[in-house]
């Protein structure tokens, strides 16, 4: 919903996909996007979101950055407006950036999903939570994402959001997850597409 790179300067590092992003469905790296289809190793960059509640994933997918675009494209201007002044009002990516890039030579994603983006509440604090990361081939891009957030902050982006922003969000998670509306009701646990 944000541009995320454009407060990280440095030029992103790849490393190797860790089992936090492999799909529990096939017990490994996401092959293909959820939408088209596509070949994910052939894609030149693809979004992977996973939507916790305690231990366990509830919700995964993955898409590449066409789909990703062109799902963007249904969010309202005015969503999209009031999630970019919430992000800038409740992240400070500067302080993150001085954590992490002590970390950039590291072939470890933990410290990017240790804390939630938006509380900085630890995850092991968090019962529900959601992690987003960017990739490429089989490669996670280490640059601002990825990033991990709780239940709490979740639901405080969902508060931004226009009733035709949540109207589609809801329609997506029932299309593609097959998900009851008691879940999709559920603000903190809707996936985002960030």
């Amino acid at each position: 919903m944000t541009n995320l790179h454009e407060f990280w300067p440095w030029q992103p590092r790849l490393i190797p996909i860790p089992s936090v992003f492999h799909s529990l469905e096939k017990g490994g790296p996401f092959e293909s996007c959820l939408q088209c289809g596509r070949n994910l190793l052939l894609a030149e960059q693809y979004m992977i979101e996973r939507v916790f509640k305690g231990p366990e994933p509830i919700v995964e997918y993955a898409m590449c950055s066409l789909c990703v675009e062109e799902a963007s494209c249904e969010l309202s201007p005015e969503s999209l407006k009031k999630v970019r002044e919430h992000f800038l009002e409740n992240v400070d990516p500067q302080a993150r950036m001085e954590r992490l890039r002590p970390l950039l030579d590291e072939d470890d994603a933990s410290p990017w999903l240790d804390e939630c983006l938006f509380t900085g509440t630890p995850v092991t604090d968090c019962r529900e939570r959601q992690i987003c990361g960017w990739f490429e081939g089989d490669q996670l891009r280490l640059d601002y994402a990825p990033f991990m957030l709780s239940g709490k902050a979740v639901e405080g982006i969902v508060d931004q959001l226009s009733e035709q922003t949540r109207g589609w969000m809801q329609d997506f998670v029932g299309d593609n997850f097959g998900l009851p509306s008691e879940f999709v009701d559920n603000p903190d646990l809707m996936p985002l597409l960030i």
